[in-house]
């Protein structure tokens, strides 16, 4: 929802007159009521009678990606990214489209054309290092998430994942930092929480781990790896009878 509340604005500013057709006005009155549906057969209706329009075809692929319908979504942001007006962030959102319905040749195609119009877009990196990540490549992936950060500090999706790289070989410290980061940013993330947990066990911490087990069980009740932790190091904080 929280892009979609952002291309409203962008629509409303680049169409003052077109937001006076029914269609329109009335899908955006849906998406502010959280109607998502109604919103997304409004925009399709619109942009079937304006096929050429790239600011329309981007609010129908938006609503109908936030509805699950990624297969038409990804035809309306292709239309809406290749229009003359279309932005790079256009590009990377499409290629986050296509990595999440697992097209990852597509979704790098579409980050590699969103950095040839703005090199230094960051959600380009990030997704760029996500692929990076998944075919094991991890130095590229790294240097993607740092390039990321670099160019975007308050990418918090990139710094976690960075900040699980580190985990996963043992750089304690460089995990904790990203982490220790992205925790101000996203205080009620179970992920970030349920990590932190671990990086502080793992560097001989257990008061701050069992803090954050704690909050992420506050957070996440049913989660049983961290009750499972946090009962092991109320057991070996007990004395011995």
């Amino acid at each position: 929802m929280g892009i979609l509340w952002v291309v409203v604005a962008v629509v409303a500013f680049h169409h003052p007159v077109e937001m006076a057709v029914n269609r329109m006005t009335t899908g955006l009155g849906y998406v502010t009521m959280g109607w998502l549906p109604e919103a997304a057969q409004q925009f399709e209706q619109a942009s079937r009678e304006r096929p050429d329009d790239s600011e329309i075809r981007l609010l129908t692929g938006l609503a109908l990606q936030a509805l699950g319908e990624t297969d038409k979504a990804a035809l309306h942001l292709e239309s809406s990214a290749a229009d003359r007006r279309g932005r790079p962030e256009i590009w990377a959102l499409l290629g986050d489209l296509h990595l999440h319905r697992g097209d990852v040749s597509r979704a790098e195609a579409s980050y590699e054309r969103a950095l040839e119009h703005d090199p230094d877009l960051a959600l380009a990196h990030r997704g760029l290092a996500v692929i990076a990540e998944g075919r094991g490549d991890r130095e590229e992936a790294r240097q993607r998430y740092e390039t990321a950060l670099e160019l975007s500090p308050t990418l918090v999706s990139a710094r976690v994942r960075l900040a699980r790289m580190f985990q996963e070989e043992g750089a304690w410290d460089e995990a904790l930092q990203h982490l220790q980061l992205a925790q101000r940013m996203i205080p009620n993330d179970v992920e970030v929480n349920w990590r932190l947990a671990q990086v502080h066990a793992a560097m001989g911490d257990k008061p701050r781990a069992a803090h954050f087990l704690r909050r992420t069980l506050q957070l996440d009740p049913q989660h049983v790896q961290a009750a499972q932790l946090l009962s092991m190091l109320d057991e070996e904080r007990e004395p011995s009878p």
